[in-house]
Parts: structure tokens; sequence; C-alpha cells
């Protein structure tokens, strides 16, 4: 017999654009086991070749905006929700330390439809995420337009 899994109570929930930030969260939310406790992530991926610490004010406020959507949705859902912005070269990479630092039961993630040539050839964040997490992944799929 197939166990069941039990509904998780530390839930990392990537943000990456304001559109998905609702949608994303509130999936989590419902997932969550009553007392659930969200992190909401939003990785700023910079080139390679670009420092870490390079400033980059608007990115920053991009995702701070981000998150507070994210926020207003645990809160009305009586979610602690803490939130986090990283900046990586790699946002997979940076997600599943993250996932793997905060023993986290689930991860949400959003995908797009859209493919770069970079994802083509490399993979999406979605997809390494995925392969490689020490915990369930959630995808949340927008329709096709």
């Amino acid at each position: 017999m197939a166990q069941q899994m039990r509904k998780p109570k530390r839930i990392l929930v990537g943000l990456k654009t304001l559109e998905n930030a609702v949608e994303l969260t509130t999936l989590a939310s419902r997932l969550g086991s009553r007392g659930a406790s969200l992190i909401l992530v939003h990785v700023i991926e910079l080139p390679d070749n670009t420092a870490l610490d390079a400033e980059v004010p608007d990115l920053e406020a991009a995702a701070q905006k981000i998150l507070r959507a994210g926020e207003s949705v645990a809160r009305r859902s009586h979610l602690k929700a803490r939130t986090l912005v990283l900046r990586a070269h790699s946002a997979s990479y940076a997600l599943l330390d993250e996932l793997k630092e905060k023993k986290s039961d689930l991860a949400v993630l959003g995908y797009h439809h859209g493919r770069t040539l970079g994802e083509i050839v490399f993979g999406t964040t979605a997809k390494h995420v995925a392969e490689h997490s020490p915990c369930y992944v959630v995808f949340g799929i927008p329709p096709r337009k």
C-alpha cells in the first residue's frame, strides 16, 4: 500500500515574479499543515562574471515587492512566513542549498512555458531542483494562454 504524504510543516516557496507570488504562496498555504511555516525565497540570479555583492537596486526593489506580495497571502492564511532574498549565479543551486539548510518538507516552485536557448541547453531551474531536491516538490504551472 502506498504511504500517504504527511502535510508539510516547513515549506520553501520560490518566488520568481510578482505574477506568480500570490498563486504559489496560496498553493503552499493550502498544502501546509496547521501551523506550517513558509520561507518565501526570491533569488537574484546574476551572470557568472558579476560579483554577488554588486549593486543592483532595481533587482533588490523588485525582490522586496515580490516577497511582500507573498507575505500578505501568508498573513491572510494565518501562516508564519519568513522572507529571504538570495544572490547567486545559479538559482537552482541556491534553492537546493536553502532546502537542505532549512530541512524543508516541501518546495513549491513556479514553472513557465517559455523556453530560452539557455534553458534548452542547460535545463530549467525547476527541472534541476526537482531532480536533486531532498524533499517533495510541487509545481504551480499556469495554463497556456
